[in-house]
């Protein structure tokens, strides 16, 4: 599920962008730049086209029924996307805002990886703005674990 991980993402990096000195401090900068930089590379795997975003792996009921890693799973794991006939600006928004704290976050620390994260973070808020709908709606197997009631904090978060 992108969804929650998004924002798991974005609070995660928040955190480290607003006290960095205390992320210093603890020893733990390191760690949390490793721990922030691993679900946006994802996100960028998972953001094939301006238009394009790769929001679920696995059907939710199935993936809740095993407790393993998704290496070890051998059962159907079906890929679901939101695009601009299937908004999900929920989704896309929520990436976009995870993608644009990661951009400042990493800004001194990787500009190559900065930069190409403030191009997604920006197309994916086009997306996100020019086509509004609930990715629960076009993605109904996400609406039993993760489903919207308005997309207004993440239209502003992006």
């Amino acid at each position: 599920f992108g969804f929650p991980m998004a924002w798991s993402a974005t609070v995660l990096c928040w955190s480290y962008v607003e006290f960095p000195d205390t992320w210093q401090a603890s020893g733990q900068a390191d760690h949390v730049l490793d721990n922030i930089r691993w679900p946006l590379e994802y996100f960028l795997k998972c953001h094939t086209k301006p238009n394009e975003l790769y929001v679920q792996v696995g059907e939710g009921n199935a993936d809740h029924a095993q407790w393993t890693r998704p290496e070890d799973m051998d059962q159907n794991r079906p890929a679901y996307k939101v695009d601009a006939s299937h908004p999900g600006s929920d989704v896309a928004m929520q990436t976009a805002a995870a993608m644009a704290c990661g951009s400042i976050a990493f800004k001194t620390k990787d500009s190559a990886f900065s930069s190409t994260l403030l191009t997604h973070a920006k197309q994916l808020y086009d997306f996100g703005k020019n086509h509004q709908g609930f990715y629960s709606v076009s993605v109904p197997d996400a609406a039993n674990f993760y489903k919207s009631q308005n997309y207004t904090d993440e239209n502003n978060w992006g």
